[in-house]
């Protein structure tokens, strides 16, 4: 990044007030930039197959279906409901069965998280947490992947009708207003979010380890795999 000109003394009054002006304002640029380039360090380090294998299901199984029903994120990692319960062992099997690259997973919690944003009055209905997970997999794979699978195929894996999933990728790709986009610094921006939720997800089943049961065993490093990510 070039300089801003300087100019020596003696100089004009109040181009030098506008030069200090210009200079703070490129301070603040370069600081905001140097945070977002950490923090993309960090993100990257964090959201990973690697690091968030062994609890990723039950990770985004949590983050979903708190943010979904309008639910304390910490309160159910320490006291999972029996949906919540049923809503891991689904994301478990639905995962395994569809081998999904790790950037649409993550894609597909952004959409959520979007139609929450925009519409936040909006509340699910007990189970509906299936269908928005499919349904958001769903355009996040048609997004990012050439070769997605079909409605049909969603309908497979999931058990969910197919009249649904039509429906229901209808109804939120029109929440979506459309925009299934995501830039570069919205979508690290996001990863920083994930960040922050499943060091909080970890640190909470860490204090809890030795007085209560995890809300099922962390997965094994080679039988639950990702595609590479971001190809």
């Amino acid at each position: 990044m070039n300089n801003l000109p300087y100019q020596t003394p003696p100089y004009n009054t109040h181009y030098n007030t506008n030069m200090i002006a210009q200079n703070t304002l490129l301070k603040h640029s370069i600081l905001n930039h140097s945070r977002l380039l950490s923090d993309v360090a960090f993100s990257k380090s964090i959201v990973s197959e690697a690091t968030m294998a062994p609890y990723f299901p039950q990770f985004i199984a949590t983050f979903i279906y708190s943010l979904w029903h309008d639910q304390s994120f910490s309160y159910l990692t320490n006291y999972p409901t029996a949906g919540l319960l049923d809503f891991i062992k689904f994301i478990i099997n639905l995962l395994k069965a569809t081998k999904l690259p790790f950037s649409v997973i993550i894609l597909s919690l952004k959409y959520i998280h979007r139609i929450k944003s925009r519409c936040p009055h909006i509340q699910g209905n007990p189970g509906s947490e299936y269908r928005l997970f499919v349904c958001t997999l769903n355009l996040a794979m048609k997004y990012l992947v050439d070769n997605t699978y079909s409605n049909k195929t969603w309908c497979k894996v999931s058990k969910i009708p197919l009249q649904e999933i039509n429906i229901a990728e209808f109804e939120f790709i029109a929440q979506l207003n459309y925009d299934l986009h995501l830039g570069e610094t919205k979508y690290f921006a996001w990863l920083v979010v994930l960040d922050d939720a499943f060091a909080k997800y970890r640190s909470l089943i860490d204090a809890h380890a030795n007085t209560r049961q995890c809300v099922t065993p962390p997965l094994d490093a080679h039988e639950y795999t990702y595609l590479p990510c971001d190809r």
